[in-house]
């Protein structure tokens, strides 16, 4: 056994996918009718569950607030801690550690705010993931830094689902392909057998 597939992280991912192994939407909505009903769309009988991705519109939404009352972020959260309100964009079910996605979305974000000459959304957006790293110990997951860099390239929030859909279409339709035919979903996994230490970088010059 590896060190990847020996860590907690790894194991976490082996029993997250064998609960999901054999799930449906249709059986979440069974269990959740507030889920069904604020948030889902059905057209022509197909259901469509986007829940996960109104995260990236919550923190977007945060922003804005902390924005429009000129307040201080780290404050501004606080004080919604203090009132035991949940704040958007923190935690995975799966990383234990930082979620790899939100590692490159921060950067992106950095970037993007500094080449548009909008700073602000990546500078409370970070000020925001230290205090909550620091008073919760929570990691920011890939829908949050999602909302600052949607914003910054000038995407309404009412398109950051369409915008999280059209990345998916492929696979669910592979989904609902696999469920017609065999009525279950195909889920596959894989291993890495390659050198331990990865392989060494070598600048495109160079190649």
């Amino acid at each position: 056994m590896s060190a990847l597939t020996s860590s907690a992280a790894w194991k976490a991912l082996v029993t997250h996918h064998t609960s999901i192994a054999g799930a449906h939407l249709r059986d979440l909505f069974a269990k959740d009718e507030r889920r069904f009903e604020k948030l889902s769309l059905q057209v022509e009988d197909v259901l469509v569950d986007f829940s996960k991705q109104r995260v990236t519109e919550e923190t977007m939404k945060l922003l804005l607030a902390i924005d429009e009352a000129e307040a201080d972020p780290v404050e501004y959260v606080a004080q919604l801690l203090a009132q035991k309100k949940k704040i958007s964009g923190f935690g995975h079910r799966v990383y234990v550690t930082e979620d790899p996605r939100a590692t490159h979305l921060r950067k992106m974000s950095e970037d993007l705010g500094k080449a548009a000459g909008k700073p602000k959304w990546f500078d409370m957006s970070r000020k925001i993931e230290l205090y909550i790293n620091k008073e919760k110990k929570l990691n920011a997951n890939v829908d949050f830094y999602s909302a600052s860099t949607y914003t910054t390239l000038g995407i309404d929030i009412d398109l950051f689902t369409p915008i999280f859909a059209i990345s998916r279409i492929a696979g669910w339709t592979a989904h609902v392909i696999e469920q017609h035919d065999d009525n279950r979903l195909i889920r596959p996994r894989a291993d890495y057998i390659g050198p331990p230490d990865g392989q060494p970088w070598v600048p495109l010059a160079d190649r």
